[in-house]
């Protein structure tokens, strides 16, 4: 990581989190009176509950800044079956990329491969990819997940066929969002996913590169160690959901998704 500023210290390990802790209450209330107040059929429903999913995602991940920057929250790594983890994840992106128009395709010659990771991390790591992905490829486009065990490494990797990234950002890619010159509008938002993904690459001992050329699409490349670990985990009754509760996919693609994926009516947790 870079040096930090005082003033960027600030940020990242008191304002931000605190500003996510004082969203979660409130958008708890919201949600509970939108169930009350809104008619299953009613004008902009869907477009509310979209909504409500997007700062769900804002509250998670501001409330990672603090842990992004230094490394405090602890990995759960555990074994576990990538190749089978990679491929549920697919099934769950590939009709709401088709939604919007966009070729979905999951590209692994193993159906089984057992690697430690944190199934939470990882998770989190691949849908913030697949969003950036799917928000900046166009309908007719292509998004690619694809899994590769090369000797001691599991390269694990989102390309699609987009827009591109410019050259001069390619160098602070993963950190843009300590730049406020380059806190950029909607769709590119506050830049905190890439970030996100780089600290959970290292929490695994892993590494994250880009590879980008404007007009011809981005490839983002995760590299694992093809490890396995010798100690034994027993399962937690009750682990954290930084989602509340609420489908992990629906909220790390809400950027990139159209209304139509977040329909009111019959909607739960």
């Amino acid at each position: 990581m870079t040096n930090r500023s005082d003033e960027e210290k600030k940020l990242l390990d008191e304002v931000l989190p605190n500003v996510a802790a004082q969203m979660r209450a409130p958008l708890s209330v919201m949600y509970a009176c939108m169930r009350k107040l809104v008619a299953s059929d009613a004008p902009g429903s869907d477009l509310m509950n979209r909504s409500y999913y997007q700062l769900l995602r804002l509250a998670a991940n501001l409330s990672a800044a603090e842990w992004m920057e230094d490394g405090i929250y602890g990995a759960d790594l555990r074994n576990g079956d990538i190749a089978a983890f990679c491929a549920g994840l697919s099934e769950r992106i590939a009709p709401l990329a088709a939604e919007k128009g966009i070729e979905w395709s999951y590209v692994c010659a193993k159906k089984s491969h057992t690697i430690v990771f944190d199934r939470r991390l990882m998770e989190r790591l691949v849908l913030n990819l697949v969003s950036n992905a799917l928000k900046f490829t166009p309908a007719g486009g292509r998004v690619t997940l694809s899994l590769q065990v090369k000797g001691r490494d599991v390269l694990l990797s989102v390309a699609d066929t987009g827009c591109g990234i410019a050259k001069d950002k390619m160098e602070t890619l993963f950190d843009r969002y300590l730049h406020s010159d380059r806190m950029d509008p909607t769709p590119h938002g506050l830049g905190l996913g890439l970030p996100l993904c780089r600290a959970i690459a290292q929490l695994h001992g892993g590494r994250i590169v880009a590879q980008s050329r404007v007009g011809a699409g981005t490839k983002i490349t995760v590299t694992l160690p093809n490890e396995q670990s010798v100690i034994q985990h027993l399962e937690s009754a009750c682990e954290f959901d930084y989602a509340g509760g609420y489908d992990h996919v629906l909220i790390e693609l809400s950027d990139a998704l159209g209304v139509s994926a977040y329909p009111w009516k019959g909607r739960t947790k």
